[in-house]
């Protein structure tokens, strides 16, 4: 229960299986469900009154689910009243985050080999000051980031999917930075938001219908005129890059 707090810091580590994060009700600072097999994972609980460290990691390094055993489930829900400085831990699995509602002031998400899906449903209250994802052999999906109400967003992805979906109700101009070794990186942007897109890479195709080149930067028709602007800056090592406009 909440108890005065006016700040949270929340680090959740879930090392493989299945994660769910969403709002709590408004009466609630933090809860967590667990199902998992105790001879080959433990929980991870520690609150002091400003931190929670909330999870589920192996005994050993042998994190392999013994044959017709149960497969980890994490399900954490946060307030939506008190500011919080998130950190997302995942291994391996399958990771389902709504972000929306929550008082988000930082943002550090971390994934391994999964799939992972963040959804900011609802605006963030909150500046958040900066947003950092590190993707590794994964799919990575991120929707209505204009909701995140972020000064700053950089993407490190190793091999893999990014999908980057920028619907929402945009606060602020937002700078992304994107770095992929190999895989496709997929924007998707409204109608009427201004894009500038840079490609540092030779060896990356990029399809961005109805951009404009000047230099080595991408312009979206409206760039000028657009209220809200986003640019985006993508380092590939090899792979592809595509801007999806929405209707």
């Amino acid at each position: 229960q909440l108890a005065g707090q006016e700040r949270l810091e929340v680090d959740l580590r879930h090392a493989v299986g299945t994660l769910r994060v969403r709002p709590a009700n408004s009466r609630t600072l933090y809860s967590m469900n667990l199902a998992y097999d105790a001879e080959v994972f433990r929980a991870v609980t520690d609150f002091d009154g400003e931190r929670v460290t909330l999870g589920l990691e192996g005994r050993d390094r042998d994190l392999r689910i013994k044959k017709g055993g149960r497969t980890p489930e994490m399900d954490v829900r946060l307030s939506p009243a008190v500011p919080l400085d998130l950190s997302l831990d995942f291994g391996a699995g399958r990771a389902e985050v709504d972000l929306g509602g929550l008082r988000l002031s930082a943002l550090d998400i971390e994934t391994g080999a999964s799939e992972t899906l963040v959804d900011v449903s609802e605006p963030n209250r909150e500046v958040l000051r900066s947003a950092n994802v590190a993707v590794g052999a994964a799919q990575f999906t991120a929707e209505r980031i204009g909701n995140l109400n972020a000064e700053r967003l950089s993407v490190d992805a190793g091999v893999g999917h990014v999908v980057l979906s920028l619907d929402g109700s945009w606060q602020r101009d937002l700078d992304i930075e994107v770095e992929m070794g190999v895989g496709a990186v997929e924007i998707r942007i409204p109608r009427g938001l201004g894009l500038k897109l840079v490609k540092e890479s030779f060896l990356t195709a990029l399809d961005a219908p109805g951009m404009e080149r000047d230099g080595d930067a991408w312009y979206s028709a409206d760039w000028t005129s657009a209220e809200r602007r986003i640019t985006i800056d993508v380092e590939a090592a090899f792979g592809a890059i595509e801007v999806v406009w929405l209707r």
